[in-house]
């Protein structure tokens, strides 16, 4: 050191010990491995606590971090960020010698040229990136939206580089939404955000909004409403052919500028506000190089603004310099301008879209929507609900209608993507959704919400071995098409991180899960004989119970498969009927069990004969007695799952445990399939075990008895009497029996009604064990099914309408 000269002195910044501190954890290990540490560990610390260090070692360090040392430092206001001004020394130094011609300063441009060339820029972006495009095909302004983010921590090192051990430990349901990013922090503006960071990374999974944002940042812009001065440049990264050069020949491109050279001095001079889209798309290979480049393109040319778009903060290489934010849920007020922006630009301008606006933003309001208010914070549930109520001018009921209207829109959304093969596009509706169904039953088989590539080339692969009759060098091509074009369509199947795909939510993955099990529960396990219980049979019941436990709003799932079952007798005045006679009787019976077990007996006590033909042939009466009350007939299965009271008195001692109306009607309806010379018996079983029957029906029984010709003392009399008054003299025992107890109906269903009620009965059953075996059902839910099972459909409606 020259003697009299103090030596030059810097300290970094506060944003630049942040980005110090993040690439130093981030490189430290690789650095001391492959070049050794650039100073002493003492003035590393220092320079990482902001702490003043010679100018040298201070380049040192950021070389060795590959940070920008101009960048980093924080220097006085009246210095020169290029060459520091040191401190004057206490005596002038002699005269230096003369000193080479400096070299010639970038030459700056006018300020009409930077001018001329915003306007350019902006000319291009009115019409790329000015509007949002919709679900339905149309768009809005993209002025109209405003954005929230959170600040969000960095990551830990570990997770970069043990991501297989992190993939392994994750808890996929609980971490699905936020998969790959940090802590959230301090929610601000977005715009304040790009205000505070001059280099700034958007995150949020597939549909959140970061294109949006990016597209909104940029005619913000061009409308001078922040960063007036700058030329806003937006690129689509993965549209990018040469990943070297391809940023500075888009600028080129987009500026229609004659010679890179000016490129490289508008950079230079950091006259560009560039929005970077889709950072961790694109082909793998390709992403990585492309990383890569942008680090180091955004520390060479420093003096430019950056906010780049991706899904997760796992890249394959990391920016130490770019504060992380990611894109907030919309609030309330940001729902309600998206709506009155929805209509208006999807329609012509009249007072129906206007009122159109404002019913839909109420009804998000009312507390039975809430669920679908949840969804809407959301902007592509968003678009989808205002989708949906254009469409229906309502909103659904039932959140699973809800994505069927949604997914039935996205998948008939045209995927203008050119880059990728959109074989997918190809497919009809129903083969879209059964293809995309089974990848979601093979992901939760292999008990796996994120798969790899080589997982999803499995399950899509096994769809079509089974649906088409390929050779294998067919079935490998069809399969490799499929899978560019599913993974490109959007919001469909999504890559969460490097390799790591899932479905772009959990509600669609739900719905898929549901709509398979639904088919599953029609085509197959309805269609079974009543009583069959075999091995295959057995195995398709686990498999949907099982893959049931798995949704995550399996509450919508469990109501989507009561209406489905409910529609399979809804169109049948007879069997309508029927079941309001099941209510009827299950009112004014005096029973200490739930009413829906009490439908159930019922109900199973006047199909047990229809369902099992041979339960109807006539019986001595004390078998038939011993028959009802001893075995767990297949009759009070719903029943007895319904109510744990009335299982444990079948289980055990019926005529004591059973509430008395059950076990009269029990034993009328045994009556009414003996000899009938058992009526006796069935008065003297009744008394003898104190069953009180009225008077009133005690005295009718008794007459009927007496019209019987004593078969003990003259078999031919009695013989000859049954065979010419037995037919009537049946029917009017049975009119009788209907009469006081309002049991005992001859319904003379047909065969098809027959096969109608085994279906309704079995798909009930499975209902009511599905939603007492899976944990996560709401109380309100079961509290629906339970009201509303084995009611007509005209009750179900008003009990509907008066909740």
């Amino acid at each position: 050191m020259v003697e009299g000269i103090q030596p030059l002195l810097l300290k970094a910044s506060d944003e630049g010990i942040e980005q110090a501190k993040s690439a130093w954890l981030n490189s430290a290990s690789q650095i001391i491995e492959t070049q050794g540490l650039p100073t002493s560990l003492a003035t590393i610390h220092n320079f990482l606590e902001g702490e003043p260090i010679d100018q040298q070692e201070f380049q040192k360090i950021c070389a060795a971090l590959e940070l920008n040392w101009q960048e980093v430092a924080d220097f006085p206001e009246s210095s020169n960020p290029a060459s520091p001004t040191p401190a004057p020394p206490p005596a002038p130094p002699p005269p230096p010698p003369p000193a080479p011609p400096p070299a010639p300063p970038v030459r700056a441009f006018p300020a009409k040229v930077i001018t001329s060339l915003r306007q350019r820029s902006c000319k291009k972006l009115q019409t790329t990136a000015a509007r949002l495009p919709l679900l339905n095909g149309h768009s809005l302004t993209i002025e109209d939206l405003a954005f929230d983010v959170y600040l969000v921590s960095k990551i830990s090192r570990d997770i970069y580089i043990n991501f297989s051990s992190y993939l392994e430990n994750l808890n996929q349901r609980e971490e699905f939404e936020r998969f790959g990013l940090g802590d959230r922090q301090q929610r601000i503006s977005g715009i304040q955000a790009v205000q505070k960071y001059s280099k700034l990374m958007i995150l949020g999974k597939a549909g959140t909004g970061k294109s949006a944002f990016l597209r909104h940042l940029a005619m913000s812009c061009c409308q001078k409403k922040n960063f007036g001065q700058l030329i806003p440049i937006f690129i689509n990264l993965p549209s990018l052919k040469d990943y070297e050069t391809g940023l500075q020949k888009q600028i080129q491109q987009v500026l229609n500028l004659p010679e890179m050279e000016q490129v490289e001095r508008l950079l230079n001079a950091g006259h560009l506000f560039l929005l970077l889209d889709g950072l961790d798309e694109g082909p793998l290979q390709y992403r990585k190089d492309l990383q890569f480049q942008i680090r180091a393109f955004s520390q060479r040319y420093y003096k430019n603004r950056f906010v780049l778009a991706g899904r997760t903060q796992i890249t394959d290489y990391t920016l130490p310099t770019f504060a992380h934010v990611e894109i907030a849920d919309l609030h309330t007020e940001q729902m309600k301008v998206f709506i009155k922006n929805w209509f208006k630009h999807t329609g012509e301008n009249t007072n129906e879209r206007t009122d159109l606006a404002k019913q839909l933003i109420t009804e998000l309001t009312v507390s039975t929507n809430k669920p679908l208010k949840e969804l809407a914070s959301h902007p592509f549930w968003l678009d989808a609900i205002c989708g949906v109520f254009d469409k229906l001018r309502e909103l659904p009921k039932r959140r699973f209608e809800f994505y069927e209207e949604s997914l039935e829109l996205l998948l008939n959304e045209q995927h203008n993507t050119q880059e990728f093969d959109n074989s997918f596009q190809t497919l009809d509706l129903t083969d879209k959704i059964e293809l995309l169904s089974h990848i979601a039953i093979q992901s939760i088989e292999s008990k796996n919400l994120f798969f790899n590539h080589q997982q999803l080339y499995r399950y899509i692969a096994s769809f079509f071995k089974k649906k088409l009759k390929l050779k294998p060098e067919e079935l490998t091509l069809a399969t490799q098409e499929i899978l560019k074009g599913i993974t490109a369509h959007h919001q469909i199947l999504v890559e969460r991180a490097q390799g790591v795909y899932s479905f772009f939510d959990l509600v669609f993955q739900d719905y898929l899960i549901g709509s398979f099990l639904l088919k599953q529960l029609q085509d197959n396990i309805l269609s079974y004989p009543f009583n069959q219980n075999s091995k295959k049979i057995r195995k398709q019941r686990d498999f949907f119970f099982n893959a049931a436990d798995k949704m995550l709003h399996i509450d919508d799932f469990l109501l989507q498969m009561k209406r489905k079952i409910d529609k399979l007798v809804a169109d049948d005045k007879k069997i309508q009927i029927f079941l309001s006679w099941v209510n009827q009787k299950s009112i004014l019976v005096q029973a200490p069990y739930k009413v829906a077990a009490v439908r159930a007996f019922y109900f199973g006590q006047a199909v047990d004969r229809i369902f099992e033909p041979k339960l109807a042939r006539p019986l001595d009466f004390s078998h038939a007695v011993d028959r009802t009350l001893k075995s767990a007939l297949h009759d009070r299965s719903l029943a007895c799952a319904l109510d744990g009271d009335l299982d444990f008195a079948f289980k055990n001692n019926a005529i004591r445990h059973l509430a008395p109306d059950f076990v009269i009607d029990l034993i009328l309806e045994c009556l009414l399939v003996t000899y009938a010379h058992d009526l006796g018996l069935f008065l003297k079983f009744a008394n003898d075990k104190e069953i009180e029957i009225t008077p009133e029906l005690k005295r009718a029984l008794q007459r009927f008895k007496d019209q019987l010709p004593d078969a003990d003392k003259d078999r031919a009399k009695y013989q000859k009497w049954w065979q010419m008054n037995s037919e009537i003299w049946t029917r009017n025992l049975r009119l009788v029996i209907v009469e006081h107890r309002n049991v005992g109906f001859d319904w003379q269903f047909n065969g098809e009604q027959r096969d109608v009620l085994k279906q309704y009965y079995i798909g009930n059953k499975i209902l009511v064990d599905c939603m007492y075996s899976t944990p996560n059902v709401s109380d309100e839910v079961i509290q629906e099914i339970e009201e509303t099972l084995l009611l007509p459909i005209t009750e179900i409606k008003n009990r509907r309408q008066s909740r």
